[in-house]
């Protein structure tokens, strides 16, 4: 992939879904490429997960999405983030999914 991804326009031009995934597990695999947000580290802490666990589930979601995906068994977390001119992923938070 190039080292910078075209998303869209904001906010009139939505990139499709898939094409987000793949810059969001691109950039993901990458941990410099990689900001966390103090909230993230906060909520980490109370939830008891680990920088691991985020990008465990970001590696499997001015654009941002949140990624789910289950650890430890079936529970779910999600790892909200931003996409930063296609270059950078910003952590903004990671939290337990509550079953619906």
């Amino acid at each position: 992939m190039p080292a910078r991804h075209s998303l869209g326009e904001w906010p009139h031009s939505p990139p499709p879904a898939h094409r987000l995934a793949a810059v969001v597990r691109f950039l993901a695999s990458d941990t410099d490429r990689i900001e966390w947000a103090e909230h993230a580290h906060e909520r980490m802490a109370e939830c008891d997960l680990t920088i691991r666990d985020a990008l465990r589930v970001s590696r499997q979601g001015e654009w941002q999405c949140k990624v789910v995906f289950p650890i430890r068994g079936s529970r779910e977390v999600g790892v909200a983030m931003v996409v930063i001119e296609g270059e950078r992923l910003f952590v903004k938070t990671v939290e337990w999914e509550d079953p619906s």
